[in-house]
């Protein structure tokens, strides 16, 4: 039991390395970047690395193209708690269990909606809950798009360059050690999450 569910991370990089190496990689980083703002429960980091890591000359195009569908998905995400929160938006949050999450940043954003926005979109904090909360709470809709483009775009190209000259010394070691990588980084996302609360 224990050794499957370590066995995860591997299990989705190799699912990722396939679509990456794929003819519909690059539209489904894209699509990913947006689903992910709105409903979809796995972010778009490890499918952005294995792009950068099979394409290297184009790490800042798949980075800022991973920016720019995050952020509009997010925009997707910001109009359904503005508008339609009591179906979907409802929904959403039972479905994908973060309606204590949404409560706890709604107190956040009653406090300093600019830095829980960009806070939030920078840590591994899932962003459908951030785009969701700040549509419901009326966020500014200008201040919601500039944190949500300074917070995405930091985390993103962070990644991006990490993967692109990091990645051609070290993809094999990387590769090797997925999932200790990605027990470290649910541990900081673990850690993210009680600093928020």
């Amino acid at each position: 039991m224990i050794k499957s569910i370590i066995e995860i991370p591997k299990r989705l990089y190799r699912w990722t390395e396939k679509l990456a190496d794929s003819k519909h990689g690059e539209r489904s980083l894209y699509l990913l970047s947006a689903s992910e703002a709105i409903f979809f429960p796995i972010p778009p980091d490890p499918l952005l690395m294995s792009m950068i890591f099979h394409k290297h000359d184009r790490w800042l195009r798949y980075t800022t193209l991973t920016i720019f569908f995050s952020v509009l998905g997010g925009v997707v995400g910001y109009f359904v708690g503005w508008a339609l929160f009591e179906s979907i938006g409802n929904w959403l949050l039972d479905t994908l269990h973060i309606r204590s999450g949404f409560e706890d940043l709604s107190t956040k954003f009653s406090e300093n909606a600019a830095l829980a926005v960009f806070s939030a979109a920078l840590t591994p904090i899932p962003y459908k809950i951030v785009t969701l909360t700040a549509g419901f709470s009326g966020v500014n809709f200008g201040i919601f798009i500039v944190a949500s483009i300074i917070g995405r775009g930091a985390r993103f190209l962070a990644v991006g360059a990490l993967a692109h000259y990091l990645g051609k010394k070290h993809k094999d070691k990387i590769e090797e050690y997925i999932n200790v990588v990605s027990l470290a980084l649910i541990g900081l996302i673990v850690l993210a999450l009680l600093l928020v609360r």
